[in-house]
């Protein structure tokens, strides 16, 4: 699910990344809830995380990112701890 600019990747934020798996966004959506098992937490967090109403910890974060199969970037979840990620910006 990478958007492709030319030879250029762009890596998805959260809310980027569950619309694209889903028709109708919310935390009762089946996607929401695979990638929310896969990170360990539940749907209804990951949605929060999603819409910015909560920021994921390190460690969920790093989780998320795998669960996400690196679609999402660390940076674009917690800039505040790793940055702010070019490739998301790009």
């Amino acid at each position: 699910m990478h958007y492709r600019y030319g030879n250029v990747r762009r890596i998805m934020n959260l809310i980027e990344f569950l619309k694209a798996g889903t028709e109708k966004l919310d935390s009762s959506s089946a996607h929401v809830a695979r990638v929310a098992k896969k990170a360990g937490t539940s749907p209804q967090y990951l949605y929060l995380i999603a819409l910015g109403h909560k920021r994921p910890g390190p460690t969920l974060a790093l989780k998320i990112v795998s669960a996400t199969g690196n679609e999402v970037s660390k940076e674009s979840l917690r800039p505040d701890i790793w940055g702010h990620s070019e490739k998301a910006a790009a």
